[in-house]
């Protein structure tokens, strides 16, 4: 077998073992030295913890809602009763600021990603080139974002002028 195909099997990610004076045998030193010269790139880093910012509170979200929709009794036995010093109205507000919370992090979340989600767009769904960024996508952005915010404005004003009291 000749050394060409001998690398081409090998794993992209296979770590070397360097030998060292002070332990000859000692795998660890090379692995230590591979380890601090890895560098994550920033963005990434941020990705993940944004993202995993988001895991928990959508985890956080549903335990508050299952607690709320099946815990609690229904009418107005609900208000007077109690689970862990919190009564419904503090586990409804916790489950506002949870899902407050999660909406925000999902805004995050397409910002950090929106010069690929434009990109993504423009080649799957408009067969074009993705195209360079010249400041139209940000502005294209913000003014999608407005335009949401004033959606649901408006559908909350309505539901408010609605309501039957």
């Amino acid at each position: 077998m000749t050394e060409s195909t001998e690398d081409r099997r090998q794993p992209a990610n296979h770590t070397t073992f360097a030998v060292s004076e002070s332990s000859p045998r000692d795998p660890t030193a090379a692995v230590e030295h591979d380890a601090k010269s890895r560098h994550t790139p920033r963005k990434t880093v941020i990705n993940y913890w944004v993202d995993l910012g988001l895991l928990l509170i959508f985890l956080a979200l549903t335990y508050v809602t299952g607690v709320t929709q099946f815990v609690f009794p229904v009418g107005p036995e609900a208000y007077s009763a109690k689970l862990w010093g919190g009564d419904v109205q503090w586990w409804r507000d916790a489950q506002f600021g949870l899902t407050a919370a999660l909406g925000l992090g999902i805004i995050l979340h397409l910002m950090l990603h929106w010069n690929w989600l434009c990109a993504v767009t423009n080649t799957h769904i408009r067969s074009r080139a993705p195209g360079k960024d010249d400041g139209t996508r940000t502005l294209l952005g913000v003014g999608l974002l407005v335009a949401v915010l004033h959606v649901l404005a408006i559908g909350l004003l309505f539901a408010g002028w609605a309501l039957e009291r």
